[in-house]
């Protein structure tokens, strides 16, 4: 039998091959870009190392910081894994600060952010050719202090523990305790024998110097700062230690001074007794006793010479007076008091009474007048008769009474002297007494203490 393949056959068969290619193409693709799995939900990122994924983001993943040291510009770059963060984003569990506060000294198990770190700047060192302790040391201070310095308080970290050194170099920020911290894990990975200084929240008079740590470093040279003595637990074993601030507290209100006066408590980590000393390329030095240092005394021939940071903690602690709140601004013209004090020695009929106030003094204090000018309504001139009496009187709280202590005050003689401070008196209750004729004084009472004290919030 013949085949005849006419002209509309043929024209179905070119049609049914064009549908077939098309359709084995569509399968190819259907197959190439997924098949089924392309009407799904689109599956979640795939982590990538440390655990950070497109979608989320924290303060862990690469930082670098860049500083200046000895005239030179440094970076140095870390990368701090998110697991590594959030492992220590909560402090360390079971430690408080400042319990095991060198618990916080982390140099394993941070995903080697510190050994890093710290060959990076043996590296620096090397190329600077930096040899010597001073060098070394300053070059990780000055890289801790290039970490941006804020307190707890202004960023909202819990006060109960202080910043690994992971965490902080993630955040970027830290507080003394996380600088010194820092400082002391790249040192301790450097083969330097650290420690933490905890210095306690302190009354200063009327005021609080807020808690604060420095770094520990081995050393007796106390040209530049105090030197203390470490005790090993169980042993007769000491070491002196020295603070190195890697902070300046003057911009928190309070200058390094005011530590320097306190005893720190001292917390050695395991390599304080192993690792190297902090010996300045000139030799060591032989430390001084602090106590004396303060007082500044002499003995017999021996001159002291106090260095310059012990000149700076005893003008801090020098005595300060600043005004009580409590104050007299008045001149003769005057009304009468209904309660009436009657001094000794003062004819009361001959004065204006300015009236009595009772003083509760929790500090020492002191009194302060300035004879000023005379009543500019009543036209009066000074006299020989012009006079300012005032009486100080202790004052029994549980009896009411009051006995008289002291009477002073100033009369109209020539080359009297019109400014004079009376006191100090000790802390108590006082009425004061003041009465004046034919004149005008201006009187502060003031308290023994820091002025302009900061409100305490929390360590700095």
């Amino acid at each position: 039998m013949t085949f005849k393949l006419d002209k509309k056959l043929f024209t179905w068969i070119i049609i049914a091959m064009i549908v077939l290619i098309a359709v084995m193409g569509a399968l190819v693709a259907f197959k190439y870009f997924g098949g089924p799995a392309i009407f799904l939900p689109e599956p979640a990122p795939t982590p990538l190392p440390g655990g950070t994924t497109e979608e989320e983001t924290g303060p862990w993943g690469d930082k670098s910081y860049t500083w200046q040291y000895n005239g030179a510009d440094h970076t140095l770059n870390v990368y701090i894994a998110k697991d590594i963060y959030k492992k220590y984003q909560y402090g360390i569990s079971g430690t408080l600060l400042p319990e095991n506060l060198t618990d916080y000294i982390v140099t394993a198990g941070d995903g080697g952010v510190i050994a890093d770190a710290a060959d990076q700047i043996k590296r620096i060192a090397t190329l600077q050719g930096f040899t010597g302790d001073a060098d070394i040391v300053g070059l990780v201070l000055s890289f801790a202090q290039a970490v941006p310095y804020q307190t707890d308080a202004e960023t909202g970290h819990s006060s109960a523990y202080p910043r690994t050194p992971a965490v902080m170099l993630a955040e970027q920020t830290g507080d003394s305790a996380d600088h010194a911290i820092l400082a002391a894990a790249l040192l301790k990975e450097l083969g330097y024998g650290c420690a933490l200084l905890s210095y306690p929240p302190t009354e200063d008079r009327l005021s609080i110097i807020p808690d604060a740590v420095a770094l520990g470093l081995i050393s007796d040279d106390d040209r530049l700062r105090p030197v203390y003595t470490a005790a090993l637990a169980n042993t007769s074993t000491t070491l002196p230690v020295a603070p190195f601030w890697t902070v300046d507290t003057s911009t928190k209100g309070i200058p390094v001074a005011a530590y320097n006066g306190i005893t720190p408590e001292i917390f050695p980590d395991a390599s304080f007794w192993t690792g190297k000393h902090y010996t300045p390329s000139d030799g060591k030095y032989p430390a001084l006793n602090l106590t004396d240092t303060l007082l500044l005394k002499e003995s017999g021939n021996l001159t002291f010479s106090p260095r310059d940071w012990q000149q700076n903690v005893s003008a801090y602690y020098a005595d300060s007076w600043y005004p009580s709140g409590t104050a007299w601004k008045m001149q003769d013209k005057w009304q009468l008091y209904q309660q009436f004090v009657t001094v000794e020695d003062v004819p009361a009929t001959l004065y204006t009474p300015w009236g009595t106030a009772v003083h509760n003094a929790t500090v020492p204090w002191r009194l302060v007048y300035q004879i000023t000018e005379m009543d500019d309504d009543a036209k009066k001139d000074m006299t020989p008769y012009s006079d300012v009496r005032i009486a100080v009187y202790s004052y029994s709280e549980q009896t009411g009474t009051a006995d008289l202590i002291k009477v002073f005050g100033w009369q109209g003689l020539y080359g009297a002297d019109k400014y004079r401070t009376v006191g100090p008196f000790s802390p108590g209750s006082y009425v004061i007494a003041v009465f004046v004729r034919n004149a005008g004084v201006d009187i502060t009472l003031q308290y023994h203490g820091k002025e302009h004290a900061p409100v305490y919030t929390g360590g700095i």
